[in-house]
């Protein structure tokens, strides 16, 4: 008689857990992004088919990182959430990332290891470009400084496997990001990745 008491008690409490768990996943996510002190804004997207939490983030930055006196501005980032279980990667964008924001897009490298996906815009580009735009700090070195302040702010959240990747300029970028910063990740997928030979043939003359 008893057992058929609890029974009904301890199905409701089971089922209340179950409904409430994504909500909760989800809000311990966003009190961790809050935990980022780089991170000045969280602008929630619509789920897509594959991802069914996706931010907008801005993720300050020193305009130098040699001289953070200079200043600073906010570059953008996407971030799709997989798991805090899974594998990270880390898109090294050459140009503009507005693309990145289709409810529909997947990097190929996240889609094939099932990764959480962190797509980082190039400094000077769309709405990562410090004002008054003084191109002198547009350097490969702040480029990748850029890469290496955001991987290691986000793996306090994701402490798994790490891979960098990028397309055209991109790969160029995942390619300096690896020169500068080796042991930032475990392994880098450049795609088309091309080298600027002549600046650095004139640079050795």
């Amino acid at each position: 008689m008893k057992a058929r008491l609890y029974f009904p008690a301890l199905l409701g409490l089971w089922l209340s857990l179950c409904l409430a768990l994504p909500a909760h996943a989800q809000q311990t996510l966003i009190e961790q992004l809050r935990q980022i002190v780089s991170i000045t804004q969280i602008d929630t997207l619509p789920a897509s088919k594959y991802y069914p939490n996706r931010y907008l983030l801005r993720f300050t930055q020193p305009i130098d990182h040699s001289h953070p006196e200079a200043g600073s501005f906010n570059q953008r980032i996407l971030l799709c959430h997989t798991g805090f279980d899974r594998p990270t990667v880390i898109e090294t964008e050459g140009y503009d990332a507005t693309y990145s924001l289709h409810p529909n897009y997947r990097e190929e490298l996240s889609q094939l290891i099932r990764a959480n996906l962190l797509v980082v815009e190039h400094r000077y580009f769309a709405e990562s470009t410090p004002q008054p735009r003084d191109w002198q700090f547009l350097t490969t070195e702040n480029s990748a400084h850029d890469l290496h302040a955001v991987t290691t702010a986000f793996k306090s959240i994701y402490r798994g496997k790490w891979a960098s990747s990028g397309i055209s300029k991109g790969g160029q970028t995942t390619l300096l990001y690896r020169t500068f910063y080796p042991d930032d990740v475990d392994f880098s997928v450049p795609y088309v990745a091309p080298l600027c030979f002549s600046e650095i043939e004139r640079l050795a003359e």
